[in-house]
């Protein structure tokens, strides 16, 4: 199928508690409203029309990630069924490949394009500068997190239980990590588990939700993966409720980690930073 007939768009008006079933294994209820219909890859995915104020807005980073930045997408916009009303944001972060021009095959997704390179906290900030969602997510371009667990994220804050969810690794399925990621990210939860006196088992996870204010209230700075300890310590300090949901973990299969292991030692003096900026 060519690009141009995979991005047909049907407009169909669905009347009041209609119920509506797609491939996408959900089952979707209408309140008199617009429901868009895109084909991709000759199956149905469904996209909710778009609002100026969505209940969820998930922000994607990606650098040089052509070779799965479209099934996330495909698998996120089935999941956005049953998040309320969705914004997909990509920030391309100066990607060199085709990571780019493959979300632009996705017309509703939003997609945001650094000039050069400059590190996913920089796309991470971009991606909240130009979002307008109650509840902002998190969450990786190179499906070692599954799209499907976003709801277990996003549910507990929209139903007003929590502040911030994690999805966690550690609580789930650590099979494949490398061992350097392992034990950086252990010895970071471990820290902020003492700093904090909260249940941290995954601070750098690549899947996490916010309620807006926690994010528009922080003043985030790291460019680099750091950003991760920022975003939490945005929170705590703030006392804000916290809670982890185990998720499965996924070898990356395509493209490589962009992590060093001096983003660990950076994120560890960022860790102890914030707590006594704040606390000291």
């Amino acid at each position: 199928m060519k690009v141009g007939e995979q991005n047909e768009w049907k407009k169909q008006h669905q009347t009041s508690r209609r119920n509506v079933r797609r491939k996408s294994g959900f089952t979707i209820y209408e309140e008199e409203s617009v429901v868009y219909f895109q084909q991709i890859d000759g199956d149905l995915d469904v996209l909710p029309q778009q609002s100026d104020a969505p209940d969820v807005s998930v922000i994607i980073p990606a650098y040089n990630e052509e070779e799965t930045i479209a099934e996330v997408l495909r698998r996120m916009i089935k999941v956005s069924w049953s998040l309320g009303n969705v914004e997909i944001i990509v920030v391309d972060d100066g990607s060199s490949d085709r990571t780019r021009e493959e979300v632009t095959a996705f017309p509703l997704v939003k997609c945001f394009s650094h000039a050069v390179n400059r590190g996913k906290g920089a796309a991470v900030r971009t991606g909240i500068e130009n979002s307008h969602g109650k509840v902002v997510v998190i969450n990786d371009a190179d499906l070692e997190y599954e799209p499907e667990y976003l709801p277990m994220l996003v549910k507990p804050i929209l139903d007003g239980s929590s502040d911030i969810v994690y999805g966690s690794r550690f609580k789930g399925d650590t099979d494949g990590m490398s061992f350097s990621h392992y034990v950086g990210n252990s010895v970071l939860s471990l820290m902020a588990r003492f700093l904090y006196s909260r249940e941290i088992t995954d601070i750098m996870t690549g899947q996490k939700a916010f309620r807006r204010s926690i994010l528009d209230g922080a003043k985030l700075r790291e460019d680099g993966f750091a950003v991760e300890v920022e975003m939490t310590c945005a929170g705590l300090n703030a006392g804000r409720r916290f809670k982890e949901v185990p998720i499965p973990y996924l070898y990356r299969r395509h493209g490589y980690s962009k992590i060093a292991n001096m983003d660990g030692v950076r994120s560890f003096i960022k860790l102890i930073t914030l707590f006594l900026t704040t606390n000291g």
